[in-house]
């Protein structure tokens, strides 16, 4: 999530709502995100079914996000 976005992109959606869920594949468990409108997804593997660990997935998603210029 590097690459620049094109400005028309975020004129006028820079807020963005997001859906979280959990899924797993092979009894291996992720993170998943998607966002309405942008239809734009994430995965992330969660070595841990933990609290903190999926917080932290969540956390990177959310920064990801904010350092492109979404809220």
């Amino acid at each position: 999530m590097t690459e620049d976005l094109p400005r028309d992109m975020l004129k006028g959606h820079r807020k963005v709502t997001s859906e979280i869920d959990m899924l797993h594949v092979n009894q291996i468990p992720f993170v998943r995100t998607i966002s309405r409108g942008k239809h734009f997804g994430t995965v992330v593997l969660v070595k841990k079914k933990k609290e903190a660990t999926i917080a932290t997935a969540i956390k990177q998603f959310i920064q990801a996000y904010n350092r492109r210029g979404f809220k």
